[in-house]
Formats: C-alpha cells, sequence, structure tokens
C-alpha cells in the first residue's frame, strides 16, 4: 500500500531543500547594499591595504572566483580611491 504520510513528509522536505538551495539566488538587493556599505568603508583604509585588496582581487580573478564585469568594477572601484589617497598626499606634501 501506499504510505501517504511518508509521501507527504517527503515532498515537505524536497520543497524545503529547494528553497535553501535557491534562495541565495534570488536576494540580489541584499548583495547591492553590501556592495554599497564596502564603498563607504573605502573612505577609511590605507594605501597599503587598498594595494593588498587589489593583489587579492587580482589573484580570484585569476582563479576563475570572480566574473570579469565584477572584477572590472571593483578594480576600477579600488584604483580610483588609491588615486584620491594619492592626490590628497600629494595636496598634503604641498601644504
Amino acid at each position: 500500500m501506499v504510505d501517504i504520510p511518508a509521501i507527504i513528509a517527503s515532498f515537505l522536505l524536497f520543497i524545503f531543500c529547494l528553497y535553501l538551495v535557491l534562495s541565495p539566488f534570488m536576494e540580489k538587493s541584499e548583495m547591492t547594499s553590501l556592495e554599497n556599505s564596502k564603498a563607504n568603508d573605502l573612505d577609511e583604509i590605507s594605501q597599503e591595504e587598498l594595494y593588498a585588496v587589489l593583489n587579492e582581487l587580482e589573484m580570484d580573478y585569476k582563479m576563475n572566483k570572480l566574473s570579469e564585469d565584477d572584477y572590472k568594477g571593483m578594480k576600477r572601484l579600488y584604483e580610483e580611491k588609491i588615486v584620491e589617497l594619492l592626490d590628497k598626499e600629494k595636496y598634503i606634501d604641498k601644504a
């Protein structure tokens, strides 16, 4: 005979597992806010730390942990921050 409670329990377990697997792909807005908070955190980072982050970023890209679009966007963001820091240092040295 067919065990109806076991079938129902199996189906519910399957749906729950499917939810756990697919839910990270449905939360894009959370990633955007995370990227924005990282951009705000860049205001308090040193030049050496920025170079270290760029190095890690390049390594992650070469190991195919990052897509090309993500790599280029993040690299541009960090390079712009380095240029800002260098400009500030030049301005301080002239003063």
